[in-house]
């Protein structure tokens, strides 16, 4: 992930909608992408510990913090409410998220015996 966070902002079009260069750090997005090493290193630490732990802090920290982002981001570049911007990422992805962290879960306890 530090590789293709790197290359993105070298240049190279590999973010969203072939995006790069050090300009994509000021899209709303960015702070998920610049979030996610941390997160998956600190997943992949509490995965044989504790599995719900591993799967929802990870998502409620990159919720928190790319929401973070994209409302500061949102509020100085795209000129938007900021009370708009935080409910948008409370109603969307919030709940997508935790239904995504069950599925994740549910097939990871399936097939740990199995790999």
């Amino acid at each position: 992930q530090l590789i293709y966070i790197t290359l993105g902002l070298i240049g190279l079009p590999v973010f969203a909608a072939g995006g790069g260069g050090l300009a994509y750090a000021l899209r709303p997005s960015f702070g998920y992408i610049l979030c996610l090493p941390t997160l998956a290193y600190f997943s992949s630490l509490l995965k044989d510990k504790n599995i719900y732990l591993a799967v929802y802090m990870p998502l409620i920290l990159l919720l928190f913090i790319g929401g973070t982002w994209l409302i500061l981001v949102g509020k100085l570049y795209l000129d938007k409410g900021i009370g708009m911007l935080f409910v948008s990422i409370i109603l969307i992805y919030i709940p997508i998220e935790i239904v995504k962290g069950t599925i994740g879960i549910f097939i990871w306890k399936r097939l740990k015996n199995i790999l």
